[in-house]
C-alpha cells in the first residue's frame, strides 16, 4: 500500500510539473485552430495571421489583422499564462503571486501594437489606457473582458471628459458563436466656440451595445441604447434625445436574407420644441443579398450614383432579385404636440413566375398596402409649410428667368401675403382631397388607406387609374397669383 501512495505521490508531482508544458501545446494547437476558423468566418472581410511562439510555463504569440486589400488594421502582442491553475507572477516575496487568477487552459494579456495602439498611447501620454485578458477554458472556448480606462484631457479648443469603456467578448471554440457587450458610462466635451460666447457641452450617457453573430445562418443581433444625448449651452438645452434603443437582427438562409431593424427614442427636445414618444421599425424577407450587392458594385450602378441620376438595374440581377418574391413591412409612430403620426406599410413583389424583365409578369406580382393616420393640424402646418417653400422657389426661377421683363415677379410677396396664399392653398388642397375622397377627416384626424394588388389602385376603397394620379399631381400644383403688366414709361417728346 506505502508503495502504491509513493507512486501516486510521485505520478501527481510528475504531472503538476508537466501540465503547464502540456498545456502550452493544448494551447498552441487552440490558437492555430482559431486562427483557421477566424478566417473562415470573415471570408473576404478581414484576414487573421498568428505566430506563435510555445514556453514552459507561458508563451508568446502576435496576432495581425489586415482587411480584404491587405491593409493593416491592428497587431496584437500577447502572453499566454498556462493552465491548468493560472497564476500572476508578482515576485517571490509578494503573496498575490501564489494566489490563483483563474483555472483554464491558459490566461491572454493582450496589447495592442499597431496603429490603434500607438494612437491610445500618444492620447493617454503613457499612462496605462486599456486592459484586455482573455480566459482560455479546457475546452477551447474564448472568454475576453476589456477595459478602457477614464480620460480628461484637451481636444482641440475643448475638454474631453471619458469615463471609459468595459465591455466582453465570448467566442466558441470553432467561432460558431460570437457574442458580446459594451458600455460606455459617461461622455462630456465641451468648447467655447468664441470668446466671449457661451460654453456649449455635448453629453452621452449610459451608451451600451449587446451583440450576438451565429455562424451557421449567417445572423447578426444588435442591440443599442443610449441614456440620453444632450447638447447643452449656459442658459439652455439646444437638443436633447432621451431613452434611445435601437435593434437590429438580420438571417441569411441559402443567401436569401431577412432582417429586422426598430428604433425608439422617449422625448426628442429642438428648440423648445418636445417630440415623442418615437417608434420606427422596419422588417425586409426573401431578399437576395448577394444579387442586391453584385447591383450595388455594378459599373453602370456606379456610374449612374456618381452622375446622381437613377441607377439602370441590368436585367439578369433585376430577375434574381425578383424571383424570391421580397417584402418590406413598416410601422412608424411620432407623438408631437400638435397630436400623432401614425403609419403602417407593406410591399411586395416578384416571385417564381418573374423569369424575364416584363412589366406584363412584374406588375401583377406587385401588392402594396399603406395606412397613415395624422392629426389635422400637423397636415395643415406641414402643408402650409410647403406652399410657402414653392412661393419662395418660384419667385426665385422667375426673377433668374427674367431680369429683362418690365412685368413684376408675380411671386413676390409680403410674408404677412405669402402666408395668407399658403394658408389658402392648403385650405383649398385639403378641400379637394377631401371632396375627391383621397383623405378622410374625423375627430380632427386625417386618414388614408392605400391598396394595390391585382393592378388595381384603391384609395379609400374608391377605384383609381393613372389619370386620376396625374389630376392629383395637378391639384398640388402651385400656380402664380394673377399680376398687373408694368405700364411702359411716356415717352418724351424731343424739343426743337
Amino acid at each position: 500500500m506505502k508503495g502504491f501512495l509513493r507512486i501516486l505521490f510521485f505520478l501527481i508531482i510528475v504531472v503538476g510539473i508537466a501540465s503547464p508544458f502540456g498545456a502550452g501545446f493544448l494551447i498552441e494547437n487552440h490558437y492555430n485552430d482559431m486562427i483557421t476558423n477566424l478566417n473562415k468566418a470573415y471570408t473576404g472581410e478581414i484576414v487573421f495571421t498568428g505566430k506563435f511562439q510555445r514556453g514552459f510555463m507561458s508563451s508568446t504569440a502576435t496576432t495581425t489583422i489586415v482587411n480584404s486589400k491587405g491593409v493593416p488594421l491592428e497587431t496584437l502582442q500577447q502572453e499566454l499564462r498556462h493552465g491548468p491553475v493560472i497564476f500572476d507572477f508578482k515576485g517571490w516575496l509578494n503573496s498575490s503571486t501564489y494566489m490563483p487568477r483563474g483555472y483554464g487552459l491558459a490566461m491572454i494579456d493582450t496589447q495592442l501594437t499597431g496603429k490603434l495602439g500607438q494612437k491610445l498611447t500618444t492620447i493617454y501620454a503613457e499612462k496605462p489606457a486599456y486592459n484586455i485578458s482573455t480566459m482560455v477554458a479546457f475546452n477551447g472556448d474564448l472568454a475576453t473582458t476589456f477595459i478602457n480606462y477614464p480620460l480628461t484631457t484637451q481636444v482641440g479648443v475643448g475638454i474631453l471628459k471619458w469615463q471609459g469603456v468595459n465591455g466582453s467578448v465570448n467566442i466558441d471554440k470553432a467561432v460558431t458563436n460570437i457574442t458580446g457587450s459594451m458600455l460606455m458610462p459617461s461622455l462630456e466635451y465641451s468648447e467655447q466656440v468664441q470668446p466671449g460666447a457661451d460654453t456649449e457641452t455635448l453629453q452621452i450617457t449610459n451608451f451600451k451595445i449587446d451583440f450576438n453573430k451565429l455562424m451557421s445562418d449567417d445572423s447578426d443581433m444588435l442591440n443599442i441604447s443610449l441614456d440620453a444625448f444632450k447638447i447643452l449651452n449656459k442658459t439652455s438645452e439646444e437638443l436633447g434625445l432621451s431613452n434611445i434603443t435601437l435593434m437590429f437582427n438580420k438571417k441569411i438562409i441559402n443567401k436569401i436574407e431577412g432582417a429586422e431593424l426598430k428604433t425608439t427614442f422617449s422625448k426628442l427636445k429642438i428648440a423648445h420644441h418636445d417630440v415623442g414618444p418615437f417608434l420606427l421599425g422596419v422588417k425586409t424577407n426573401n431578399i437576395n443579398s448577394a444579387a442586391m450587392l453584385a447591383t450595388l458594385q455594378d459599373p453602370t450602378t456606379l456610374a449612374a450614383a456618381s452622375n446622381k441620376m437613377p441607377p439602370k438595374i441590368p436585367s439578369d440581377q433585376l430577375v434574381a432579385m425578383l424571383i424570391t418574391k421580397p417584402m418590406l413591412d413598416a410601422d412608424m409612430k411620432i407623438t408631437m404636440p400638435e397630436g400623432n403620426i401614425d403609419y403602417t406599410g407593406h410591399i411586395e413583389a416578384g416571385g417564381p413566375n418573374v423569369v424575364k424583365v416584363d412589366a406584363a409578369l412584374i406588375i401583377p406580382t406587385i401588392k402594396m398596402s399603406q395606412k397613415i393616420q395624422i392629426n389635422s393640424k400637423i397636415v395643415t402646418k406641414l402643408l402650409t409649410h410647403y406652399m410657402e417653400e414653392q412661393v419662395l422657389k418660384n419667385e426665385k426661377m422667375y426673377f433668374i428667368n427674367n431680369k429683362t421683363s418690365t412685368i413684376t415677379n408675380p411671386w413676390t410677396m409680403t410674408p404677412v401675403q405669402l402666408r395668407s396664399m399658403a394658408e389658402k392653398l392648403t385650405a383649398d388642397i385639403i378641400n379637394v382631397l377631401k371632396t375627391k375622397q383621397y383623405i378622410i377627416e374625423q375627430n380632427d384626424v386625417i386618414s388614408t388607406d392605400v391598396e394595390f394588388a391585382n393592378s388595381i389602385l384603391t384609395i379609400n376603397g374608391v377605384q383609381h387609374t393613372k389619370e386620376d394620379l396625374d389630376q392629383l399631381r395637378i391639384i398640388m400644383e402651385v400656380k402664380p397669383p394673377v399680376a398687373e403688366p408694368v405700364a411702359p414709361s411716356p415717352v418724351l417728346e424731343k424739343t426743337p
